[in-house]
């Protein structure tokens, strides 16, 4: 019995790992994902809602001083502002279905220009941040309902993003969960 429940538990969890892994998406914001063509500033508000976002205060901008190289060999990025109005600072994100978590290759154009992103579940309640100059790649884990990014005074940029598109179902996690403590139940009683 315990080693069909083991059994059934590694089915379980290889399932729900496998489910996690499928539900993430990244996003280069090139034309491999939403074909906007090669127009260097584009202003953008839902032609990513396919992928599970909304984009406010934010524009695809095209740079070849993009330290990241995407898939089809363009430099595609989310600057935040808007396309005609450099006045507009805060960008946003909201993610149509919360997500887990939320990755970015960020970066920025002077040793003196910071990047601030901010993550925030649905009440508004702050989730977690980074900062910094230069490039990097970081992630924030929670509740995420939405994403704000800004400057210190300069251009930023998130050139790719990854999160979750649609969230796990807790049933699945609880499942394999209780199988696990099944297992846990049967040794206690071989072992007695």
């Amino acid at each position: 019995m315990q080693k069909i429940l083991l059994f059934i538990s590694a089915i379980i969890i290889g399932a729900t790992a496998n489910v996690a892994l499928a539900n993430s998406t990244t996003l280069y914001f090139d034309n491999n994902d939403v074909d906007l063509g090669n127009v260097a500033r584009i202003n953008i508000t839902n032609q990513y809602a396919a992928f599970g976002i909304i984009v406010t205060d934010a524009y695809r901008y095209i740079d070849n001083r993009d330290p990241f190289l995407d898939p089809d060999g363009g430099y595609f990025g989310l600057s935040n502002g808007d396309v005609t109005d450099n006045s507009v600072t805060i960008g946003r994100i909201d993610f149509i279905n919360s997500t887990s978590f939320f990755t970015a290759d960020w970066w920025t154009i002077g040793g003196t220009t910071t990047i601030i992103v901010d993550a925030y579940d649905s009440g508004g309640n702050h989730q977690g941040s980074f900062s910094g100059g230069g490039n990097g790649t970081d992630t924030i884990i929670g509740d995420i309902a939405y994403v704000t990014w800004h400057d210190s005074g300069g251009l930023v940029q998130l050139a790719n993003i990854s999160y979750n598109t649609v969230p796990i179902p807790a049933a699945v996690w609880l499942f394999g969960s209780g199988l696990i403590g099944l297992i846990g139940i049967a040794k206690r009683k071989k072992a007695a």
